[in-house]
């Protein structure tokens, strides 16, 4: 697992315990490259998509059997 997928999932585990305060304290903490450091304290969904290479788009399709 990624160190930002590992962050984002601490932070969401306990969204109370980091305030807007901590948070840029907690993104220099983690050990996280350059380009989704910069993309996590600019809370830039596309830009941390771009530096872990995610998907631009997803799609689930559910097919029930008649």
């Amino acid at each position: 697992m990624s160190n930002v997928v590992q962050f984002l999932e601490a932070l969401g585990a306990s969204p109370n315990q980091i305030s807007g305060a901590n948070y840029a304290s907690a993104v220099a903490a983690a050990k996280l490259d350059a380009a989704a450091h910069e993309a996590l304290v600019a809370r830039d969904q596309d830009g941390l998509n771009r530096a872990i290479s995610g998907r631009a788009a997803m799609r689930c399709f559910v097919f029930v059997p008649d």
